[in-house]
Formats: structure tokens, C-alpha cells, sequence
């Protein structure tokens, strides 16, 4: 792990943590915070079940220390919800990004888009196995409660599946294929450097963030 990949899990983690010692509308806070950490979890290479192991496991330490005063149980139901919900914001902005990049004649570097696809898939396969054991090391859960927050975290997945298979949908047509298109129309097609896609995403984001916070004030 590089040493800025290191600070920006760092970072993540204490976010978290005070988000749980906080309380109030943990899943809401836990949204945000993910949808802003995705973008950087992709261009370090760290990607996003990573991202959500980090995020389970900052909430697991920080209840196992006793900084909430909401019950363990409902806190890492908001956590998990949180996650699921930041990464189906992610995936949207995914498929913003492919859109803008086709309208525009352009296509995203392969590297950028074999990424996306990678964290997309195992996102799919492996979210809520991978969020239940992190969560299973929260002291006070029995595996009682650990077989209800599975099917919980199965849910959560459960709900993120539409965002996810639009934002694959989206990679799989492959701007290449648009580009090709404007060549023969006599249009230039640009090739985006390596990172651009998740800057674009970061830009999506960073814009539906906006528009939420002045619809809540």
C-alpha cells in the first residue's frame, strides 16, 4: 500500500469512527462519505469492496470501544445501508460518465474501464459476504445477530443491483464503439488519459451532492 493509498484509508476510517460516535442519520452521513472516498479508492487501485471492508471495519472498532450510544446492532445496519447506498451513487456516476463520454464521440482509457468493470463484479458477487465479516467483529454481536445482518447486508446489495447492472450495461457498449462511429462520420474520436473516468465520476458526484444538500436546506 502506497503512502498516500495508507493516508486516504486512514482517513476514511476516522470519518467513520466519528460518524458513529456521532449518531443521528448514520446511513446518510455514511452515504456521503463513501460516495466521496469511491472516487479515490478506484484511481489508487485500492477499489471498492476494499473501500467497504475499510468502512465496516472503522464502524466495528469504533462500537467495540463504546463511542455510541445507539444499540451495535441498528449502527451497523445504518453502516451498511450507508455503504450500499454511496456505491450505488458511484455506479450512477459511472454510467453518467459512459453516456457524456459516447454523446462526446470519446471513449475512456482501457485500464479505466477494465477497472470499473472489475469493481462493479465483485461489488455484485461478494458486498454482502464481505460487510458481514467485517461486521462480525464487533464484540457484542452473537451469531444470531450475525445471520440477521447477512440477510440484512444481503438486502442492502439486493438494492443496489439496478444501479450496478445499469452501470455495466453501460461499460459493456463500450464508447470504443461510438467512437468508431464518428470516425466514419468523419469526426475526430479522442482517447481520455488514463483517470479520467473517475474524475469524471468524482465530477457527477461532487454535483449530485451539491443539488441533495440544497434540497435538504
Amino acid at each position: 500500500m502506497s503512502e498516500t493509498t495508507g493516508s486516504a484509508e486512514s482517513d476514511v476510517r476516522d470519518k467513520v469512527e466519528a460518524i458513529v460516535a456521532e449518531g443521528g442519520d448514520v446511513r446518510a452521513k455514511v452515504t456521503a462519505l463513501v460516495a466521496e472516498a469511491s472516487r479515490k479508492a478506484q484511481q489508487s487501485g485500492e477499489g471498492l469492496l476494499t473501500l467497504a471492508r475499510s468502512v465496516m471495519d472503522a464502524a466495528s472498532d469504533a462500537l467495540n470501544k463504546g463511542v455510541s450510544s445507539v444499540p451495535t446492532d441498528g449502527t451497523l445496519r445504518q453502516v451498511i445501508d450507508g455503504v450500499g447506498d454511496g456505491f450505488s451513487r458511484t455506479a450512477m456516476s459511472a454510467k453518467m460518465a459512459m453516456e457524456e463520454a459516447r454523446a462526446q464521440g470519446k471513449q475512456f482509457a482501457d485500464q479505466d474501464l477494465h477497472k470499473i468493470k472489475e469493481d462493479l463484479t465483485t461489488l455484485t458477487s461478494l458486498y454482502a459476504q464481505t460487510v458481514t465479516d467485517a461486521a462480525s467483529k464487533t464484540r457484542s454481536e452473537a451469531s444470531a445477530g450475525l445471520s440477521s445482518l447477512m440477510e440484512h447486508a444481503e438486502q442492502a446489495r439486493d438494492r443496489m443491483l439496478p444501479a450496478l447492472k445499469s452501470a455495466m450495461d453501460a461499460v459493456i457498449q463500450d464508447p470504443k464503439g461510438m467512437g468508431k462511429e464518428s470516425l466514419q462520420a468523419g469526426l475526430a474520436a479522442s482517447q481520455h488519459a488514463a483517470g479520467t473516468l473517475f474524475t469524471t465520476m468524482g465530477r457527477f458526484l461532487q454535483e449530485a451532492g451539491e443539488r441533495l444538500t440544497s434540497d435538504g436546506k
